[in-house]
């Protein structure tokens, strides 16, 4: 069984450093996304979120769960963000979304942009046990020894979980830098 250092932490009391299967989990809500401050949801809302459903990226109501591994952008979320942002006129694009494809180089910035969003909202609100903030895990972590096995393992998990989500900014980043190079190389 391949376990993260969540699970590995809440089952087993340990955690590895370098975990391969190391994911955080990104939970969003699509319903509230998609119907923002409106009443209702207008019917392009609706049918984004009828896609997400049958596509099952998301819950019959509106909630997906995706993981975010080290070193590559989350695919389901990438293909979920790109129907989310999809304009009215090009709702006639979303079969060729769930198959991989880009809409056009405005939707796929904003969709890296919002990834950016919601990668960084997610490293404010996480949780802190006993206050550490990630500088005082790293350094509970370079301390041979001398803190309880349970103590290192948290640390371990919240750092790694931390080096995941900035990882992930940073590729976004990069994709967002390759995608504006590319415009101005190729007009």
């Amino acid at each position: 069984e391949q376990l993260t250092n969540a699970q590995l932490l809440m089952r087993y009391g340990y955690a590895l450093e370098g975990n391969p299967n190391d994911e955080v989990p990104l939970t969003l809500n699509f319903t509230a996304a998609l119907v923002g401050s409106a009443p209702t949801m207008d019917l392009v809302s609706e049918f984004r979120l009828r896609i997400l459903q049958a596509a099952g990226l998301c819950t019959p109501d509106g909630v997906g769960v995706f993981g975010v591994r080290a070193g590559i952008l989350p695919y389901r979320l990438l293909v979920a963000l790109r129907i989310t942002l999809l304009g009215a006129s090009q709702l006639d694009q979303a079969a060729g979304v769930l198959n991989g494809t880009m809409v056009s180089l405005e939707n796929e910035l904003a969709v890296l942009q919002l990834l950016t969003n919601l990668l960084r909202s997610t490293i404010e609100a996480a949780p802190t046990a006993a206050g550490y903030p990630y500088e005082a895990d790293m350094a509970l972590l370079s301390r041979p020894g001398g803190s309880a096995p349970w103590a290192r393992a948290a640390a371990i998990t919240r750092v790694q979980e931390h080096d995941i989500l900035t990882g992930a900014i940073r590729l976004a980043a990069a994709r967002w830098a390759s995608f504006l190079e590319s415009t101005v190389s190729h007009p």
